[in-house]
């Protein structure tokens, strides 16, 4: 898995306006300097409802942190990523897959002028039905805890084994709504990939440590 994180100066008084993200089918929002969730456009509604994303409407997380719905194992890379975004243009492909759907978007944090914010948004790079794109296997007591616990990729999606703990397995029935006793972890793969030496080495170049 590629790191396709990017990083390029932004462009003098560029504000996204309102207006285009209104009419765009992208999954948008913008935060205050404090990442706090100030706007979220209609598409984000639209994706929050077609994914039973029901407490995700932006009736529900206007005046949120973003940072309360990242995953623990992202907040350093999330956090390091907004930081670059102060004076820059950040970019980056990530996986958000249902059980039945492979979906890719690219993601794009877009500083607002003089430090006021940014606008954020979620272009679909690629969807098609799952079926054949990943080997599927049942749910089964070997991905439950003692606990009955359930650990997924905040990524690719994958649940872990909890017999062979380094093998992450692709179990649709663990990303379905009524699955209820799910945990949120990182698996190799896209440990690597989101805290690779791309990131690390932007990081050292801007001077940024990521959040403890």
């Amino acid at each position: 898995m590629k790191n396709a994180l990017s990083i390029r100066p932004k462009a003098i008084g560029g504000v996204v306006p309102v207006s285009t993200l209104e009419a765009s089918n992208d999954v948008s929002c913008q935060l205050n300097s404090f990442l706090r969730i100030v706007y979220c456009n209609p598409a984000w509604d639209r994706f929050a409802l077609a994914n039973n994303g029901e407490l995700a409407r932006s009736d529900r997380v206007l005046g949120s942190m973003i940072m309360d719905f990242v995953p623990p194992k992202l907040i350093d890379f999330y956090a390091a990523a907004f930081a670059l975004a102060c004076d820059n243009v950040v970019e980056f492909d990530y996986e958000c897959s249902s059980s039945d759907l492979y979906r890719s978007f690219r993601m794009q944090i877009v500083p607002i002028d003089r430090h006021r914010g940014y606008t954020v948004i979620h272009a679909l790079k690629h969807e098609e039905a799952m079926e054949g794109k990943r080997p599927a296997l049942a749910l089964h007591p070997k991905y439950l805890s003692d606990a009955g616990i359930i650990t997924v990729c905040s990524h690719c999606r994958r649940t872990r084994r909890v017999d062979v703990s380094a093998q992450w397995d692709w179990v649709p029935a663990s990303l379905r709504p009524a699955q209820r006793n799910v945990s949120h972890g990182l698996c190799p793969a896209c440990h690597a990939y989101f805290y690779g030496h791309i990131l690390s080495r932007a990081l050292q170049k801007h001077h940024i440590q990521p959040a403890a």
